[in-house]
């Protein structure tokens, strides 16, 4: 069944005005809208190749958005404001110059008014779990490109193991003749995850050298996809429909819009931690990597940075009794007078991870905020009393 949003999309016209020739990023919702109506037209080169455009256009407004985000955050940054000036001038000076870079930035990149990049949710969740390719592998199938049909159909399957329809669709290619088993690949595989089920295969076969090259590469990918995460969380406020909205002062809209950005910030943590087609994520992704890594460093003979790994495992839990133990079992080994230093980026992860948790628990207490922790590390002192109690109250 269609979304409702796409079918006032389907109903509103083509979006024809955008030639693939053109330098304008066509917006990907007016583009998958069309990609839609040619499939139901059963025109599949039309459908195929707008449903494609959708996605390209798609990817390309996520990498300007990420891009711009983060170019204008060094541009605009919030420095120390001047003991001659008001604070809130101060503040306020530099949230005008961020919204400015933005608005340049995102219009260079797309060659259009950003705000004509605004799709609705419904359509976000779509390309959230692939449908398009959904549509384009009936496409391609309908136009005898059979390798691409699969490939098509295996990326939405990966992220929709539970669809039926496309379960079938599946075994029927696989017992189709001349279907290659390199055609079932996921055209939209996250570099960690293929890193990390490597890692873990390497250390299940206890080949540790391979292990730690993999689950090292897994850790790097995984921080990227976070900040890319996070870089997209300063969007729109998702309820910015709700009637309550019009009797928010400056400053409460303020605070609420914050802290929405700050709990969108938390979630990237499961996000990423979270492998398409799973419904429960992988506990303490983060943490877990070094717990790993200290142990494979440790079996190939590499006790500097199996030590280093140690260290930093226990950043996130200091009162790891095991990890403590092997720390100064290191310690020992290296030498006294050999410091042990945590890694730099993963110290500075925690300390922002542990602020902003910090202001989310005040809003909490004095905000009538909501907020589920994605992280069993977060130190007890940082929880409000009022939500350790409560929490209590549900277990038992």
């Amino acid at each position: 069944m269609l979304p409702f949003s796409l079918f006032l999309l389907l109903l509103a016209g083509s979006c024809g005005c955008f030639s693939s020739g053109s330098s304008q990023v066509a917006p990907f919702d007016l583009l998958y809208a069309d990609g839609v109506r040619a499939y139901f037209a059963q025109d599949w080169p039309r459908a195929s190749e707008l449903l494609q455009r959708s996605l390209h256009s798609y990817s390309q407004l996520q990498e300007a958005r990420r891009k711009c985000r983060s170019g204008c955050q060094r541009e605009a940054c919030f420095g120390s404001p001047s003991p001659f000036e008001p604070w809130e001038t101060s503040f306020f000076d530099r949230v005008l110059q961020r919204a400015e870079c933005l608005e340049e930035c995102l219009g260079r990149r797309l060659g259009g008014q950003p705000s004509r990049y605004r799709a609705s949710r419904v359509i976000q969740q779509d390309f959230d779990e692939r449908e398009p390719y959904n549509y384009l592998q009936i496409a391609f199938f309908k136009l005898k490109k059979l390798e691409e049909a699969v490939s098509s159909a295996h990326t939405f399957f990966i992220a929709n193991p539970q669809h039926l329809q496309m379960r079938e669709d599946m075994e029927k290619y696989q017992r189709m003749a001349g279907v290659k088993s390199e055609s079932f690949r996921d055209l939209e595989a996250q570099p960690h995850w293929v890193a990390y089920e490597a890692g873990m295969y390497h250390y299940g076969m206890d080949d540790y050298q391979q292990a730690a090259a993999k689950l090292e590469e897994s850790l790097r990918e995984g921080l990227l996809a976070l900040e890319n995460c996070r870089a997209l969380c300063e969007g729109p406020r998702e309820d910015e429909d709700n009637k309550e909205e019009t009797q928010l002062g400056l400053y409460e809209s303020i605070a609420a819009h914050y802290v929405q950005v700050l709990k969108c910030r938390q979630q990237c943590v499961l996000d990423i931690a979270t492998k398409p087609g799973r419904v429960s994520s992988t506990e303490d992704f983060i943490p877990s990597h070094f717990d790993l890594l200290q142990f494979a460093y440790d079996r190939v003979g590499n006790r500097t940075v199996a030590a280093e790994c140690a260290a930093t495992f226990l950043l996130f839990y200091p009162s790891d009794e095991k990890m403590l133990e092997r720390l100064k079992e290191y310690q020992a080994d290296l030498g006294k007078e050999i410091a042990i230093p945590a890694r730099e980026n993963i110290r500075h992860y925690v300390q922002r991870s542990r602020m902003e948790k910090k202001l989310i628990y005040y809003a909490v207490q004095h905000l009538d905020e909501t907020f589920k922790d994605p992280d069993l590390w977060t130190p007890k002192e940082l929880i409000p009393e009022s939500m350790k109690q409560k929490h209590k109250t549900t277990t038992f």
